[in-house]
């Protein structure tokens, strides 16, 4: 239900940028709601759930390395095209904490049930704070 929902937003996003009877912001009114209403609801959903144990180590492990590697990776490239520190930041950024929920959550529910959505949040919360 939820991916069916992330695609017709997506699709007004889309839809309100190519037509003018849409303001032309409708798609930042459309972010914010997915920021703001259904991600923190799903989080809060499933935090009594969470059962912190050894077997999540790992995943949370493979989050923090990811991101460790993001920055090795960020420094090699900015210093191969001379980039600056503003760019290496933000490319450490993308690339170690770019937070796939808007897309991520639904896939996940979608290909491997309700169960998956409990690591992806413990995922994305131990890893971000």
């Amino acid at each position: 239900m939820s991916l069916y929902l992330l695609l017709i937003l997506f699709i007004v996003g889309i839809i309100s940028q190519q037509f003018s009877f849409l303001p032309k912001n409708l798609f930042r009114y459309i972010n914010k709601f997915i920021l703001f209403v259904p991600l923190p609801a799903i989080v809060l959903s499933k935090i009594p759930f969470l059962e912190i144990n050894h077997e999540v180590l790992f995943p949370i492990a493979s989050a923090w390395i990811i991101f460790f590697g993001s920055i090795l990776y960020a420094f090699i490239i900015c210093r191969i095209f001379d980039y600056d520190k503003k760019t290496m930041a933000c490319i450490i950024l993308c690339c170690g904490l770019g937070n796939t929920s808007f897309v991520g959550y639904p896939f996940l529910q979608h290909f491997y049930g309700e169960a998956s959505l409990r690591y992806a949040i413990l995922l994305t919360n131990l890893v971000v704070f």
